[in-house]
């Protein structure tokens, strides 16, 4: 009778135990998959703000030339020789 109450006891722990293991596992799983996510939301908002700068330096130069473009030729700086 004594090793059956041991048995069942051991029984209840291991599966304490498991249950325990299990949890700390999807608790980890889920820090890492947040972890992972706000590292990529970073990297959007990152990629979009040099998205945002690299427009502006292309409308600045189309600019430019569509100034130089419409000017006249004589009125033009020469070209750099090298």
């Amino acid at each position: 009778m004594l090793s059956s109450v041991m048995n069942a006891s051991a029984n209840k722990s291991k599966l304490s135990l498991f249950v325990l293991l299990a949890l700390g596992v999807s608790v980890g799983w889920a820090s890492v998959e947040t972890y992972r996510l706000w590292v990529a939301t970073q990297l959007v908002a990152a990629s979009q703000q040099q998205e945002i700068r690299v427009a502006a330096k292309l409308d600045a130069a189309r600019a430019k030339h569509y100034q130089l473009a419409n000017t006249d030729p004589s009125a033009r700086p020469a070209p750099n020789p090298k």
